[in-house]
Parts: C-alpha cells; structure tokens; sequence
C-alpha cells in the first residue's frame, strides 16, 4: 500500500486506487492519523482530483468535507503556508460553519479571540463606570431634596452597589483573559513583560489590587454600599465613596497592596479608582494586540494568508450568486462588490469616466479572481452607471486665496 501511495505514481493510477479503496470500504482513519503530519495528509488529497477527495473514505458529502474541514483544521494549527492553489481548492468546498469549525483549530484564532475579549470587557467596564456615575447623582439628588432614609435613595444606593460589583467582577475576568494572551503568547516567564505591565499600571498599582480584591470580598464576604457626600463651594461637589476603616475592620483578609492603599486616606473615592482603572485597561489592551503581534509575527502573517483564501471565495461566491434574480427583480452586480459611500466618492469626484470606470473595475477585480464573463458583465454595467454623469472641469487649487502649485 506505501508503494501505491508514492508520490512519484502517475495521476492515473490513484484514480483506480480510489476506486480500490472505494470498493474494499477503507476508512478515513486508514491513511489520515491524527498525529500525521499536516503537511504530508495534505499533499496525500492532490493524489485524487478535488471531487474525489474523501469520498472513497465516506458514502455522506458532509462527513466527505467534514474531514476536509478536519484536515484544514490540523494544517493550520501547524501554520503551514505555501501551494495556496490546493488549500483554495479545499476551502471552497467548505461551508461557513465547516469553515468556522477548521479555522478554530488554528492557535492564532484563540489569540484574536482574546483581544477582542479584551476589548469588549473594556467596552463593558466603561458602560459600567458610566452608569455607576449616574448612580451617584442620584443618590446625591436624593439625599437634597429628600433624605438618606427614603426608599429613593435606598434604590440609587442599591444601583450604585450593583454597578461597582459588576466593574470588579469584569475587571477580575479582564485579568484572566490577559493571563491567558500571555501564555499563547509564551510570554508567562518573560521578566520584560511584567516591567512592561509595570510601566503601564504606574502609581495606580494600589488602585488595581484594591478593585481586584473588592470582587473576592464582595463575592465571599458582603457587597459594598457606598455612600455620597455633596459639598458646596464655588461649584457642587459629589462625591461616592466607602468607609475605609468600616472595610478594614470588617474581619476580611486583605492583600498587602490593597490594605497600604486602604490605609493611606480614610475615605475611597470610587469613581476616581475606576476611572484611573479603566484609563489604564484601555492602554493594556492597545498593549497586548501588539505585544501578540510582534511576538507571534509568523504564526499572523499564516492566519491572515488563511482568511484571505476564504475572503476571495465568498467574493467571488457573492459575484455569481444573482439575489436579486430569486425575487425577480433586476439587481446590478458592481454595487454589491464596491462600498457604497466610495462609489458615491468616485461618482462625485472630478475623475473623468474613463478614469471612474478603471477605478471601479480595479476594486471590484481586487482578489483578482473574477471569471472573463463576469468581467463583462460589470464593464456593461458600469457604462450604463456612468452614462448620465456629467464631468467636471478641474480648476486650479487655492488656499485663502492663493494658488497653490
């Protein structure tokens, strides 16, 4: 069987194989083990033609691509990258939820999942802050015009509560999502980074123990109900803050860093803490994209080589399907294919036709991958768009009423 498998064998011999391994009911996991070699179960599918593929392993078409989207899976978990005409072969046959099981097996895939993770835990700490401000106007308005024993201020109270543990507890989950780049990123034992991160945090470091430990105390212990204080000078001052000793001596264990930042004032202003917080998420999230990017330079540049397959099979999958023709209605295809607001930019601009025309034709042809039919299709149409524009004459430039050359 290894002699008929050599990769020297003529073409048409493995199709016979594949009807001798059709017929004898060999299974997939016959000649694609999972601990082979990506590379070498790849270059073992050019030996049929890509319809055969896998279906002299399988009577089913899903379970034929499912191992193709398997096999893809296991070449780009090794970010294998070269002989793009075959891999483009096997991508088009894929479906997007075979594809999105392929393409999760690539390790990258996880790292771009994390920051965007990050960025959204950002987004969500920021929703947070803004509603844990409103809050406290709200208790502060209640506390004026009524008094702190009212049920108003209680709900405000409650509100504020609410908000402050849902910042900690996305701040804690922040934290394990950014251990977690950091070991996909093979930077766990690295002293730079940690300097980095130090660099980042600054004099705030005390400010991030205490809203990290605030969730384990809220979680274990009892919620924080903070308070507000208004005070009148020559502008109305509030202010939402807890008690420092009344959580000193509240009997819970506090870290060292969190206790030194407790003990340095008597009164922990919250909104000032998240705020400070959050302004310094916002540079570790820039930090880590490209701390991921630098360091996993390679492993991007093959899973960006990926997505660009499959971006040019749906592009080209959405220039020969006509949408329009199951409503029966007439649809133009050249505006399915370019932005909206650029061809409104082109259209407007004082390019004359010919030079809108080469434009269009180049961005819509930008995969370079659209078939001579489809080609004509679009050059027809974009005459028809551009018979009733009218060109204009292009003037010399002037600023302030200079000319400038």
């Amino acid at each position: 069987m290894v002699a008929l498998l050599d990769a020297d064998r003529p073409h048409k011999e493995f199709r016979s194989l594949a009807g001798f391994l059709f017929l004898h009911k060999f299974e997939l996991r016959d000649f694609l083990c999972r601990g082979s070699d990506p590379k070498e179960q790849l270059d073992w599918t050019k030996r049929f033609n890509s319809r055969h593929s896998f279906s002299v392993h399988q009577s089913r078409d899903e379970l034929r691509k499912l191992s193709i989207a398997f096999l893809l899976g296991s070449h780009m978990s090794s970010y294998e990258t070269g002989d793009d005409e075959h891999f483009a072969i096997l991508v088009s046959e894929l479906s997007d939820e075979q594809w999105r099981y392929a393409i999760r097996l690539c390790p990258y895939h996880k790292t771009v999942g994390f920051i965007h993770n990050l960025e959204f835990l950002y987004e969500a700490m920021e929703r947070s802050l803004v509603d844990l401000s409103s809050a406290r106007s709200a208790m502060a308005a209640s506390m004026i015009f009524l008094d702190t024993t009212r049920p108003l201020y209680e709900a405000s109270q409650l509100q504020a509560a609410t908000y402050f543990l849902n910042f900690t507890s996305l701040y804690a989950t922040y934290l394990d999502v950014c251990r977690r780049v950091r070991k996909v990123a093979g930077l766990s034992e690295s002293v730079a980074y940690n300097k980095a991160v130090f660099r980042l945090i600054g004099r705030n470091k005390g400010k991030h123990a205490f809203v990290r430990d605030c969730r384990n105390y809220q979680l274990h212990y009892e919620v924080i109900k903070p308070s507000v204080q208004v005070s009148w000078g020559n502008d109305k001052n509030e202010l939402l803050y807890i008690d420092n000793n009344e959580v000193l001596y509240s009997g819970w264990d506090w870290k060292a860093e969190s206790r030194n930042f407790l003990q340095s004032c008597d009164k922990t202003d919250l909104l000032d803490v998240t705020e400070k917080v959050l302004r310094d998420i916002k540079r570790s999230v820039s930090f880590h994209r490209r701390i991921s990017e630098r360091w996993l330079r390679g492993e991007k540049n093959a899973y960006e080589s990926y997505l660009r397959q499959r971006d040019r099979y749906k592009y080209l999958e959405s220039s020969q399907v006509d949408i329009g023709a199951i409503f029966k209605r007439k649809s133009i295809l050249f505006q399915k294919l370019i932005d909206r607001n650029l061809l409104n930019d082109l259209y407007k601009s004082s390019l004359s036709n010919d030079e809108v025309k080469l434009l269009i034709e180049k961005i819509v042809d930008r995969h370079k991958n659209l078939p001579a039919k489809t080609k004509k299709k679009l050059s027809s149409e974009i005459d028809k768009f551009l018979a009733n524009r009218s060109e204009r004459p292009v003037l010399g430039a002037y600023l302030q009423g200079r000319r400038v050359d």
